[in-house]
């Protein structure tokens, strides 16, 4: 009897790890930046606060590479007594200063586990509408080693020079957005890059190995809130580390401040809020919105008699759902934002925030995953009310292949009305909110610190 229960777990485990493992797409919130721009002008303290100047990455590590030390090395303690499924870093490629530039930030690469392909570049976003006298434009392929520029290059970004001023709002806002460029790809050991073969994440849990932007997602996905059925099924789902990475750019910013190096404080600090704002989208914080755990047992146990349709149905289903929702709210917040529609419910509810929690480590899983997760059943609902039928409710469609989708605005009001722009905003507006509370939080936490 134990014998063929055992069998009937395995047979349900290996049904839910395929239905699990799919081409997840590769961002949550586009224009992130935009999205919390509201919010940072909100904030005297970052609407106010005095230009800084821009710094090398590898000046930063030469200058303060012997504090670092210590700060990496206690930050990884700190990672191994608190973060849950944590695999620690060796302590071979903790980090160690160095004089020569390149070979500081290769190490620093190594011991924070960020890609050492990337660029590192000195560089903001010019936001739309925003005039400027810079003549240093610079396209994608000066900021990231990435192919796929598809989602890069359709935004004006400009080079900025060691010592040279910029606002702080720049900083902040461009850094809000940058880990989508390549700071998370290929660090696992089945990515093929020499880099992921010793950071000790192992296999990636989860995501096609082999699609370029997939191996990001375990760093920007945190399935917090699944059934204990799920993940009993399928324990790789707790191999998410968007809370390793909002603690330990905390961590490195509040450094950044201390020591002087005010540039560095200010992007770090948005790297971390990337990930948070990341958690408040529920396609990445349920593995599969819509479709209940007692559902997903069922069409794995009708996968694994051979009727695979269902399981790839639903897998289908939840995909193109995410992506309408992404590109949906990406056309959103543009026209918003270039349409200076600054009463718009997509720009005040994330800079509203009648009362602000003091942050702790424990607000990305228990607050803005959790709040996210609450509102995945009803994002789902909402998408397959407002969005048209090929968009959302074909299977046999792959919505990121789709014609047009840039005009996504234009094609929902047609076929659906200007009741479901108004219902689509109204949803993301109250999605966004979580991050512009916790966000908030965060900055003041650092700055807290400074």
């Amino acid at each position: 009897m134990i014998k063929r229960f055992n069998k009937i777990i395995s047979i349900l485990f290996t049904g839910l790890l395929l239905l699990s493992v799919y081409a997840v797409p590769a961002f949550a919130w586009s224009e992130h930046e935009l999205i919390l721009m509201p919010m940072y002008q909100s904030m005297p303290e970052v609407a106010k606060a005095k230009p800084v100047k821009a710094e090398t990455l590898g000046s930063f590590l030469v200058s303060e590479g012997k504090g670092l030390e210590r700060v990496l090395k206690s930050d990884e303690e700190w990672n191994r007594i608190n973060l849950k499924n944590y695999r620690p870093l060796p302590d071979a490629l903790l980090f160690k200063a160095s004089v020569d530039p390149k070979e500081a930030i290769k190490r620093f690469c190594d011991a924070v586990r960020i890609s050492d392909r990337y660029y590192y570049a000195l560089y903001i976003r010019q936001m739309p509408g925003a005039p400027s006298t810079r003549a240093a434009i610079v396209k994608g392929s000066g900021i990231t080693y990435l192919k796929d520029l598809s989602d890069i290059d359709d935004k004006a970004y400009l080079r900025l020079f060691p010592g040279e001023h910029v606002s702080v709002m720049d900083v902040l806002g461009t850094a809000s957005d940058e880990p989508d460029l390549g700071i998370d790809i290929g660090l696992f050991a089945d990515n093929n890059t020499e880099q992921g073969k010793k950071l000790n994440f192992g296999k990636q849990p989860f995501g096609n190995p082999n699609l370029e932007y997939s191996s990001q997602a375990p760093f920007h996905m945190g399935f917090y809130h699944e059934a204990s059925i799920v993940y009993a099924l399928a324990g790789f789902l707790k191999e998410t580390y968007p809370e390793y990475r909002i603690h330990q750019f905390k961590v490195l910013s509040e450094y950044a401040f201390q020591t002087g190096h005010d540039y560095w404080g200010w992007r770090f600090m948005g790297w971390g809020i990337h990930y948070l704002s990341d958690i408040s989208m529920p396609y990445h914080a349920v593995v599969l919105p819509g479709v209940s755990a007692a559902k997903m047992l069922w069409i794995n146990t009708k996968s694994m008699a051979g009727m695979d349709q269902a399981k790839k149905d639903a897998v289908q289903l939840v995909s193109n759902r995410h992506g309408a929702l992404e590109k949906y709210q990406k056309y959103a917040t543009r026209n918003e934002y270039a349409r200076k529609d600054r009463g718009n419910v997509l720009t005040t509810m994330v800079k509203t925030a009648a009362q602000v929690p003091v942050y702790n480590d424990n607000v990305p899983r228990d607050n803005v995953s959790k709040m996210a997760a609450k509102h995945a059943k009803e994002t789902d609902d909402a998408l397959v009310e407002c969005m048209p039928q090929k968009y959302v409710s074909d299977p046999k469609v792959e919505f990121n292949d789709l014609p047009g989708t840039d005009r996504i605005l234009d094609t929902v009001t047609k076929a659906k009305g200007q009741q479901c722009i108004d219902k689509m905003n109204a949803l993301i507006g109250e999605l966004f909110k979580p991050a512009g509370i916790y966000c908030r939080s965060y900055i003041e936490a650092i700055l807290k610190g400074k």
